[in-house]
């Protein structure tokens, strides 16, 4: 139909009006017939598909799972084994700064003395990481903070298993509020299985010692074992008569049975650490005051030398002025007893 409109209009000259009208009336109509054509044959097309489609459709479906273990995006394990090595009696926090992206400062070689401990990871301070130890949470080890104790109060660090840190946010199965820059998790080692008995000692300057004690009963039957363990430590300061000691026992008891594991642990701890006041500038100094001294050691025992530094005349009893806040003190320690117990099952 379309060709002979075609050669109609082509036989056809428009010569008058009449004519160029009629001509643009039967190319519109011819149009209108080419896209009707292609419209029914693409309709016909489709309902060919369609039914070969169905005549062939095979349920090919099927259930796919899939399961992954939910881990942070940076994990790094130092062993105990490791550790000691750097150090005999290394506190868990000081052996990881060997560590990529960590800074660990205190004033003891052990990393024991909280007071003057300071620790960075990737930016993120002390109190913006979390902490635990087999599960259980330690707090925010903040200075004197209510919610926890220390790893290294928590656990000898010769009983230390392992030491796992996990930069970034920490996982959210680390039982912690304060693991925003990340989670430094502590695991205590199992007893033996084998009856064992270790002896460590460390030997330093200044009258530096520290004992470590440790029996193993190995399997006594029916998957039962358990351990106990005792730490003296003691260390003089270097600028005045002050020690820091500390003694440490831990006990572990570990039932492997058939249906589960059951594990009972308990610590205690006591510490002594004399600690000198920070040296005072700007502000905090008195305007009359002309010496700034590196260190402000203790005056004890010397009870005799403490009464001469005292200031006589106008102002009986008080330090001298010319110290302004930087002066010392005569005799000053943090002390602190700890007792940590948990029993788990699993």
């Amino acid at each position: 139909m379309a060709a002979a409109m075609e050669k109609e209009l082509a036989s056809e000259a428009p010569c008058s009006l009449w004519g160029y009208l009629k001509m643009v009336a039967m190319r519109g109509a011819l149009k209108s017939a080419l896209c009707l054509t292609a419209a029914v044959a693409g309709l016909g097309t489709a309902g060919a598909y369609a039914a070969s489609s169905k005549s062939n459709d095979v349920d090919l479906s099927e259930t796919v799972v899939v399961t992954a273990e939910k881990t942070t995006r940076s994990s790094v394990v130092i062993s105990g084994t490791q550790a000691q090595k750097i150090l005999p009696g290394l506190a868990p926090l000081k052996a990881i700064e060997t560590l990529p992206g960590v800074l660990f400062e205190t004033s003891d070689p052990w990393g024991n003395n909280e007071q003057n401990e300071s620790l960075v990871i990737h930016g993120f301070t002390t109190q913006q990481l979390g902490y635990t130890m087999d599960g259980v949470p330690l707090g925010d080890q903040q200075y004197g903070n209510y919610n926890g104790l220390s790893p290294s109060r928590a656990l000898a660090s010769e009983n230390v298993e392992r030491v796992t840190l996990s930069s970034g946010a920490g996982s959210l199965g680390v039982a912690s509020t304060s693991n925003l820059g990340g989670a430094i998790e502590t695991f205590s080692r199992d007893p033996a299985k084998e009856m064992d008995f270790d002896l460590r000692e460390t030997y330093g300057s200044y009258f530096t010692s520290r004992s470590f004690l440790r029996f193993d009963t190995g399997d006594m039957g029916d998957g039962n074992s358990a351990y106990i363990s005792a730490v003296h430590h003691d260390a003089r300061a270097w600028d005045f008569d002050g020690h820091q000691r500390g003694n440490q026992v831990n006990v572990k008891f570990v039932h492997d049975g058939d249906h589960g594991k059951l594990t009972v642990f308990a610590d205690w701890q006591k510490k002594i650490e004399p600690n000198e006041d920070a040296n005072s500038y700007g502000n905090q100094q008195t305007a009359t005051s002309t010496y700034f001294p590196y260190t402000r050691p203790f005056l004890y025992p010397d009870y005799n030398g403490a009464l001469a530094y005292l200031t006589t005349g106008t102002l009986p009893g008080t330090p001298p002025v010319a110290l302004g806040n930087n002066f010392s003190n005569y005799d000053s320690a943090a002390q602190r007893q700890d007792v940590l117990t948990y029993v788990q099952y699993d």
